[in-house]
């Protein structure tokens, strides 16, 4: 190689910029025999001012900044090389300034990490965490970056320059694209099946623990595997396995709503307690948001699903909801008002998988169809004894990296726009309208036995308030029950005017029996006057 192909090829390498020292006051000092000394004073400042722009120049460069803020130990150095950047100028009165001013210091976390606000004006503010890949959007995460710059803050200080990252930041929309999901060690495409590096164009505000591993295999620990152990969960029942599955699946992405709420029943004993402990383990628990149902309308409690995964609400005992708005909100992924203590409320939206474990379903105020399409219940019926019950599963098994990591690389592989809803889960559902509902349990439980063709709506009305004071239950107001009644009825009878005598009101049979209940003695009279007259009814539809 000639002397000029050596020029070439070095001239062709990129160069590390070459770094001065930082200039010393010592540095332009003369000392002289007699002990006097003389200070050059305006070249030490001369030269610090160079030193200071030479390093401006590089620690503002864009290549830099990306190289340096890969880490949050590089992020912590680059902000330590602002400040004395900074520090190492005069202000405008020529005096050396004592710290970072907050406008300063908002606008170098501006300049070097990605700052923004998440879904609306009124949203949270988000800044992105390279090491996780995910925007945090946590206080104490910013005032950690703020004390990285300037150490000399205190609380009031450091909030004033979150408002004016508030002020700087632009309006940027959660990714809510169902096959992306932030793991451990990257964000894993489900489409391509692939593991790709962490990237802050895409927005997401949670992760999970476990890293993918795609040479992972089913661990064999001493005979238990665990997809025989979701079989033995479901007594045999292949469809709730898959249904498990799924569940885990949707679990471990905290950017999109399947809007569905799955709730996990059981007496006690089968297995729910340790199926979610596997959900747990493999998010991570510090990533799961700890919320019961009846809490969803509680004023602090979803400041805590802030930057989580998952929702897992452990052995609900609530046994009436009044108000579930929220809590359907969040399964929905529609917006809801956040506030923590001592802050302002913010409007977030949380598509989150929610997780409901309970030994009874609670019964719902609003009973309309919403209700029902947004619950995915999920029966747990098996009975585990002293003898069956293998505490290893909980307590070693299902916390094993290995068997995370396969549960994982299992559930990734499961590409579903909507969840599956075995038999037994439509079968659940069905029997939770009726309890859940008085209207439609009195249209098929007593209703089904009226032998007349027409009945009088009073009578209805007055039999159904009667019923629910036998069966324990609160009734519907008069007007919502009549409301409420001919969309249940309206296969089998119609709404009519009628004479009752003619009509085929039978007083015999059904007056008769609903006169053994007290209470619709109290509100119903009837007499042959009445009987011949005109009144509002429903009349038994011919069969074709």
């Amino acid at each position: 190689m000639t002397s000029e192909d050596l020029r070439e090829l070095v001239s062709q390498t990129p160069q590390e910029p070459i770094r001065g020292k930082k200039p010393k006051l010592d540095d332009f000092t003369d000392y002289l025999e007699d002990g006097a000394k003389t200070v050059h004073t305006d070249e030490f400042k001369q030269a610090l001012a160079d030193w200071a722009d030479q390093e401006r120049e590089l620690i503002t460069d864009p290549d830099y900044i990306k190289e340096q803020t890969q880490t949050l130990k590089g992020v912590r150095a680059l902000f330590g090389e602002y400040r004395e950047v900074y520090m190492s100028g005069a202000r405008e009165d020529g005096s050396k300034p004592k710290n970072l001013p907050p406008l300063e210091t908002a606008k170098i976390i501006y300049s070097v990490l990605k700052v923004i606000k998440l879904d609306n004006q009124n949203g949270l503010l988000g800044i992105y965490n390279p090491e996780l890949g995910i925007y945090e959007t946590n206080e104490p995460f910013f005032h950690r970056l703020i004390y990285w710059l300037e150490p000399t803050y205190n609380l009031a200080r450091s909030k004033e320059v979150l408002f004016k990252l508030e002020t700087l930041s632009s309006i940027k929309q959660q990714t809510t694209e169902p096959h992306l999901i932030p793991v451990k060690n990257g964000i894993f495409n489900k489409k391509t099946q692939k593991l790709e590096p962490f990237n802050p164009k895409y927005i997401f505000t949670s992760t999970i623990a476990t890293k993918y591993n795609a040479q992972a295999k089913v661990p064999n620990i001493k005979g238990w595997h665990v997809d025989d152990w979701l079989l033995d969960l479901m007594s045999g029942d292949k469809e709730l396995v898959q249904l498990l599955w799924q569940i885990i699946s949707a679990s471990t992405n905290g950017n999109y709503s399947y809007r569905k709420g799955a709730w996990l029943v059981g007496k006690g004993n089968d297995g729910k307690g340790t199926f979610q402990s596997l959900i747990m383990n493999l998010i991570g628990r510090e990533n799961v948001a700890s919320v019961k149902v009846e809490q969803f309308s509680e004023r602090f409690a979803l400041s805590q699903v802030v930057g989580k995964t998952c929702i897992i609400g452990d052995d609900s005992q609530v046994s009436y909801l009044d108000n579930a708005g929220n809590y359907f909100s969040v399964v929905t992924g529609d917006p809801v008002p956040v506030e923590a203590k001592g802050k302002q409320p913010t409007l977030a939206v949380f598509n989150k998988m929610v997780i409901q474990s309970t030994n009874f379903l609670p019964k719902f105020r609003n009973k309309s169809n919403g209700t029902y399409r947004r619950m995915l219940i999920v029966p747990f019926n098996k009975s585990y004894t002293t003898e069956t019950d293998n505490w290893k599963i909980k307590d070693d098994y299902i916390k094993r990296p290995e068997v995370l990591e396969y549960v994982l690389k299992k559930a990734l592989s499961l590409n579903f726009e909507r969840f599956t809803e075995p038999k037994a889960t439509q079968e659940l559902l069905e029997e939770f309208k009726i309890t859940n509902d008085t209207v439609l349990s009195f249209v098929s439980t007593d209703f089904q036995e009226f032998v007349s063709d027409f009945l009088p709506t009073t009578f209805i009305t007055a039999y159904y308030q009667a019923w629910c004071e036998v069966e324990g239950v609160k009734p519907f107001s008069k007007r919502e029950f009549e409301l409420k009644l001919p969309d249940h009825i309206k296969e089998e009878w119609e709404k009519t005017r009628q004479r009752s005598n003619n009509a085929g009101f039978n007083r015999a049979i059904d007056l008769h029996r609903a006169e053994e209940m007290p209470k619709f003695r109290a509100l119903f009279y009837w007499d042959d006057e009445k009987h011949k007259q005109p009144v509002k009814g429903y009349k038994r539809k011919r069969k074709k």
